[in-house]
């Protein structure tokens, strides 16, 4: 892992921790925690998807650096940078 890699991360947890707090829709947060909370490492993909479309890609069109998915259907998060585990 690269510095930079954990400086996106660290200031991603540190967002998070400084967020207000938001009023939660009941049935969404049960919906998320059944069919995403109980996938392994769900959380490390989420995490690679946020930085992901928070960093624009070098090279990339409007549309991809603007959170659009790459039209090859290509996943261009954390995992080719970590690789997966």
């Amino acid at each position: 892992m690269q510095t930079r890699d954990v400086t996106l991360i660290a200031d991603l947890a540190e967002s998070i921790r400084l967020a207000s707090p938001v009023q939660k829709d009941l049935q969404a947060a049960e919906l998320i925690g059944h069919l995403i909370g109980s996938q392994p490492d769900a959380l490390y993909y989420l995490v690679q998807t946020v930085i992901d479309r928070q960093q624009p890609r070098e090279g990339a069109t409007a549309d991809t650096a603007a959170g659009a998915a790459p039209s090859d259907g290509t996943f261009r998060g954390l995992v080719g940078r970590f690789g997966r585990k």
